[in-house]
């Protein structure tokens, strides 16, 4: 919250300092003046929020592009003046726009795929990630030639969401009890919807892996609690000790965070790391092993965020 405060202040600040710009050298009135300052707050200051890279937030962002846009050419400024504000807010959000179109395109495409279409979703995943900017990085020839769980670390329900589907494995996916609505069962191999937290859950949850995983499966789960963006939040218990009653082996896999500059994704690596496979012999050890290594491939993929050589 402070990091975002400072932000802000940073970004009012240069508003303010393009606003003087602005009346001295293009001799603005007031009027105009003050309809810019709104305008660059607008499509500014408040897709800099943090909660604005939220997957569901992107639409919005385009709205407000789209509502500034219109505002500029209803105000009286000079036409060239217009144009270079358009061109602008179109240059700093033409990915976003790709984004939103994006999504519904593999939306539509999604709604007729069978069970066994999971490579073709992956392949419009891949699209969607690189029209958007991200160069993918990953070392998925280390994963196990058996089944196994690829535990992950949680992403909240951005992007980085659709990141599990690119895993080239035949995966059995855990999710809430309300992806029934959509149907989840026509777009991945095999979706393990999970309860709640209540009583029996636990061997609901255990009988189903245990399935998934006889039927050939790799089953694919977030180890940690919802947690704000690049924080792992609280590892859970329950996974590892069905892997222990069930002798099945665990592969960590650590998913990227999405950078984002004033409400957009620039250029930047995304990255999906595959650790080491281990059986657990201990549920304590299992989940300090995992944290620790979440935290530290996650230093590494910041540290290389922008480094296009880089490599696993």
């Amino acid at each position: 919250m402070e990091n975002y405060l400072l932000n802000l202040q940073y970004y009012l600040l240069a508003v303010l300092i393009m606003l003087v710009i602005c009346k001295i050298v293009l001799r603005l009135n007031i009027r105009d003046c003050v309809f810019i300052f709104l305008v660059a707050f607008l499509i500014i200051v408040i897709p800099s929020a943090r909660m604005i890279r939220h997957v569901y937030f992107i639409p919005m962002i385009c709205l407000f592009v789209l509502i500034s846009i219109i505002a500029i050419w209803l105000s009286r400024l000079n036409t060239r003046i217009r144009i270079g504000l358009t061109v602008l807010v179109l240059l700093v959000y033409h990915r976003t726009f790709i984004i939103v179109g994006g999504c519904v395109i593999s939306a539509v495409r999604s709604i007729s795929m069978s069970k066994k279409s999971d490579g073709l979703l992956a392949k419009y995943v891949t699209e969607l990630y690189s029209a958007s900017g991200l160069r993918l990085v990953t070392n998925f020839d280390k994963l196990p030639s058996h089944p196994t769980i690829i535990l992950a670390n949680y992403c909240r329900d951005r992007m980085e969401n659709c990141a599990c589907i690119l895993v080239p494995r035949k995966l059995a996916i855990m999710m809430q009890l309300g992806f029934t609505k959509i149907n989840m069962s026509g777009i991945i191999n095999k979706p393990i919807y999970v309860k709640g937290h209540g009583q029996g859950n636990f061997e609901h949850i255990s009988k189903e892996v245990k399935i998934a995983h006889d039927e050939g499966n790799d089953l694919f789960v977030y180890g940690n609690t919802p947690c704000f963006f690049d924080t792992m939040g609280r590892y859970k218990s329950g996974i590892y000790r069905i892997a222990q009653k069930h002798n099945i082996s665990i592969t960590p896999l650590a998913i990227d965070f999405i950078h984002t500059t004033m409400g957009t994704i620039p250029t930047q690596n995304f990255c999906m790391k595959v650790g080491e496979t281990f059986c657990v012999s201990s549920v304590g050890s299992a989940k300090y092993k995992m944290r620790r290594f979440h935290e530290e491939t996650h230093l590494e993929f910041k540290k290389n965020k922008f480094n296009s050589r880089y490599m696993f």
